[in-house]
């Protein structure tokens, strides 16, 4: 929603991200992606003149699922030095990308390509859980509360795991192997798992407990 107003932004935004793919490949190495796509979205908006601070990059960034504040306060800069993600622009993104970025402002801009088209995320409904490709036995979706009951989320026909949790016997990964194998309702109706039933667990993600800081520095947000 940061672009609603500058949709013609979008796929300047994406060639450049994609140019830094191709053409500066090193930049990836011991880095986030997110790290470049937001340098290459605020590098465009600086370039066409357009108001969008990273400090409200950032702060967008923070509110989306499975994020950490890890991708835009540690950035690698250079070989075992790490600052935010605007010294990382400045100092490295910038310096590799400056005479692409500046063609952008030019009459004969780079050739854009267009931006692959990405189904809707489905953890924005997280009272939909998402079914995994290729089998009608599995669904994840993320956390919302640690203390969300899970047996209130889900049907008692389906069997959900928690990671990180022990399931004592290992012949238990080898049943729900042959559950997530299986095609068969009926299988997972009558699979025993041990001799006293337990809660359902759920394949879960936790969203929340974002940082709030935003990972810029006073005076740095300029080329």
């Amino acid at each position: 929603y940061l672009l609603s107003s500058h949709p013609e932004l979008e796929p300047i935004i994406w060639t450049l991200f994609q140019h830094t793919l191709q053409h500066e490949y090193e930049l990836m190495r011991d880095r986030h992606l997110d790290q470049l796509m937001m340098s290459a979205m605020y590098a465009i908006c600086k370039v066409k003149s357009v108001d969008l601070r990273f400090k409200t990059i950032v702060t967008s960034y923070k509110n989306m699922p499975n994020t950490s504040q890890e991708t835009f306060k540690h950035v690698l800069i250079t070989e075992g030095h790490y600052d935010s993600i605007i010294i990382f622009y400045n100092q490295v993104f910038m310096q590799r990308l400056k005479t692409n970025i500046l063609q952008y402002a030019s009459t004969r801009p780079p050739t854009l390509s267009p931006i692959p088209q990405i189904p809707r995320s489905p953890y924005k409904f997280p009272n939909s859980p998402l079914r995994v490709p290729g089998s009608n036995n599995v669904y994840i979706s993320p956390m919302k509360s640690p203390r969300m009951s899970p047996s209130l989320m889900t049907p008692r026909t389906r069997m959900l795991v928690s990671i990180g949790e022990s399931f004592g016997q290992s012949n238990r990964f080898q049943k729900i192997n042959q559950m997530v194998n299986s095609s068969d309702r009926t299988f997972k109706r009558t699979l025993d798992m041990g001799p006293t039933p337990k809660p359902l667990k759920r394949l879960r993600f936790d969203v929340d407990g974002q940082d709030e800081a935003d990972g810029s520095k006073p005076g740095e947000d300029s080329t």
